[in-house]
């Protein structure tokens, strides 16, 4: 069973353009890439960088409200 996640497009065309020369075949291949290496890692980013993240990734108008 699957589930749908909304981005803007223009931040997937972002990523789009990322990718061109990365060895990803797809942005959901990469995004899936980013959440297990995220979720492996022994190091976790606080509560407060995300928030950082959030906000910067807002003010790019990658993210709403």
């Amino acid at each position: 069973e699957y589930t749908t996640v909304s981005f803007k497009k223009e931040f997937i065309d972002d990523l789009e353009d990322y990718l061109d020369d990365k060895p990803f075949t797809s942005v959901k291949s990469f995004l899936k890439h980013l959440a297990v290496k995220d979720m492996e890692a022994e190091e976790k980013i606080s509560e407060e960088e995300a928030k950082e993240i959030y906000q910067k990734l807002e003010k790019l108008g990658y993210l709403d409200r």
